[in-house]
């Protein structure tokens, strides 16, 4: 970390997760209370909060009774997630449904001398822009279903669990899981709607009447070259379709989300569009069409790749007509070209974007959802 010498973007300007302020804060405590993260998370939280089967693993060679194991889901079944993450503070806590409810309910009915604890995490702060980041100490504050939710996510192996809490109506859904595929945010959501008997309804749009050759212009892909975002737009008659995220026109080129709680809009240009969240600054697409890889293109990417910041290299090759990055640890990864100088691979090497100097390539930005524009030097 403190070999780093770049920021993702401007402070302040943008919203994106990363477990290096966790892991700081874990150092923090340990510092400020001369105290281990995991006995002080036990003695000042877990005990006082009643929660006995929960605890911070910071060794994974423990043999610990009742533990579930993780697991990725494949093609052909699962195949065994093996946690090889020994760092705390962002991660690495283990814990049962039981417990999380007994968490979650300070959220509404606080135990004695945790109301202030509870009601500063729920703080939200300004973005640059004067728009709120829904983002406020450790959870998500949102709207679903027209009513307050408290939450947030986690994934580390093949565990995926989420956490809901509609303070208002003093209701809590704790859900975990040990397969890679679960999806126990979109579980939690469907929850939600059987308990309140509602559904995710349409706003009240004033639709604007747009000619069908138009509509239709809007359809294709769509690239953000500076957040590596791609959205493919579909057409339904006056709809305008991003994933399951449906817009209706208020204008010819002005499109409004018609979900109810979803405040964003989209606003169409010149071959084009820009997506205004209800939080953060724009998004600004330009439409995309995927350029084939040729077996030039492919020699001159080839090669050894070194990034002094991270201490590790990634090797790209060429076999039988596919691209290919390779790493001592994640293993053999296969790579698409999107257009010249742009690939795109699996996680943690989502986006390669090439450097060239008078037309020889340099070196690569690698980005994923934690990292933009990591530099990787092109080593002989």
């Amino acid at each position: 970390m403190a070999k780093q010498t770049e920021l993702n973007f401007e402070p302040g300007s943008e919203y994106m997760y990363c477990n290096t302020g966790y892991m700081f804060l874990a150092n923090i405590i340990e510092k400020v209370t001369d105290t281990p993260f995991v006995d002080y998370m036990k003695e000042e939280v877990f005990i006082p909060l009643g929660m006995s089967d929960t605890y911070v693993e910071a060794n994974y060679d423990r043999v610990v009774p009742d533990n579930a194991t993780s697991y990725y889901r494949t093609s052909e079944g699962f195949d065994r997630a093996v946690e090889y993450w020994g760092y705390v503070g962002s991660g690495n806590m283990h814990t049962t449904t039981d417990d999380l409810l007994k968490y979650l309910k300070n959220y509404y009915d606080p135990l004695p001398g945790w109301k202030d604890v509870f009601n500063t995490m729920q703080t939200l702060d300004l973005l640059n822009d004067g728009s709120f980041n829904k983002y406020a100490f450790g959870v998500n504050v949102d709207t679903l279903l027209g009513k307050k939710i408290i939450g947030h996510g986690g994934s580390i192996g093949g565990f995926r669990a989420n956490i809901a809490v509609f303070p208002e109506d003093k209701t809590s859904i704790a859900i975990a899981t040990n397969f890679s595929t679960a999806g126990p945010a979109r579980k939690s959501n469907q929850i939600a709607a059987i308990l309140f008997d509602r559904q995710p309804s349409n706003k009240d749009v004033k639709v604007a009447k747009v000619a069908k050759n138009k509509m239709e212009s809007y359809g294709g892909t769509y690239w953000d070259d500076e957040t590596y975002t791609e959205h493919m737009l579909t057409i339904g008659g006056d709809t305008v379709y991003i994933g399951r995220n449906a817009y209706l026109p208020i204008q010819d080129d002005e499109f409004v989300a018609i979900e109810s709680g979803n405040n964003t809009k989209i606003k169409f240009n010149n071959q084009g569009m820009t997506l205004y969240p209800d939080s953060g600054k724009p998004m600004v697409f330009s439409k995309f069409e995927k350029e084939e890889l040729t077996r030039k293109s492919a020699n001159e990417y080839t090669g050894s790749y070194y990034s002094p910041e991270i201490e590790t290299a990634y090797t790209i090759h060429y076999e039988e007509g596919q691209l290919y990055a390779h790493h001592i640890r994640h293993g053999k990864i296969r790579l698409e070209q999107k257009k010249t100088d742009l690939l795109e691979g699996n996680y943690p090497l989502s986006f390669f974007k090439f450097k060239r100097e008078n037309g020889a390539i340099k070196g690569v930005w690698i980005s994923n959802g934690r990292v933009r524009n990591l530099w990787f030097a092109k080593t002989e």
